[in-house]
């Protein structure tokens, strides 16, 4: 079975290597860095984070599967501009509409991006364990229980990946099963799916409490 969205990869090379605090730090500085560059500086910070990605350890290929999911946001993009001309009698942007969609799409391949290579090479247990540590200190927590905020934030972080990860293992066995894509498949996988996500974040907040 393929790897889920944004799920976490082992491997060796220098991204399991960079700490996780300077992983975290780059991300959101670079991601906010990506929305005041102009269009030509963020294709060559996507050329520059792809010339990484082949010598991270991860795999060109785990980062082609997560900007596979990049589509339907361009769709998005481009589905608002065409309902702006019909509905306004103009677009959305009235100078340089072209490259303002481009520009969205490339921020938008940026972004996924550098959130596949934290997520990727961070291991969930690496990201709580960063977040309890600064609870920790800055609220002075004991070394004893699972800190609140650090709780709340690992499991959101950990949403995305674990929804994916449990939706594809619905959906190949519903495949192997002889079912079709389509409606009917969602209609019968969503309570599943909505039920195995309860228990898979239970056990995943019992993980971190038995890991204290």
């Amino acid at each position: 079975m393929k790897d889920a969205f944004f799920s976490y990869s082992k491997g060796k090379g220098f991204a399991y290597s960079v700490p996780t605090f300077l992983k975290v730090v780059l991300y959101f500085a670079l991601s906010a860095v990506m929305f005041s560059l102009r269009l030509e500086f963020v294709a060559l910070s996507i050329a520059f984070i792809i010339a990484a990605y082949s010598v991270s350890g991860i795999g060109v290929c785990r980062l082609l599967a997560d900007l596979k999911q990049a589509v339907a946001c361009f769709v998005m993009i481009l589905w608002s501009d065409v309902i702006s001309i019909f509905i306004r009698g103009k677009r959305i942007c009235d100078v340089g509409m072209a490259d303002f969609n481009v520009l969205l799409m490339l921020r938008t391949v940026a972004l996924i991006s550098l959130a596949s290579f934290l997520f990727r090479s961070t291991g969930f247990y690496d990201m709580w364990k960063l977040s309890d540590d600064i609870e920790r200190i800055i609220f002075g927590k004991k070394k004893s229980g699972i800190g609140a905020v650090s709780g709340v934030f690992v499991m959101f972080v950990s949403f995305i990946p674990q929804t994916f990860r449990i939706w594809r293992t619905l959906e190949t066995s519903y495949l192997s099963r002889g079912g079709r894509r389509g409606i009917r498949m969602v209609m019968t996988l969503m309570p599943m799916l909505i039920r195995n996500s309860m228990i898979a974040a239970d056990m995943t907040s019992d993980s971190l409490a038995s890991r204290r």
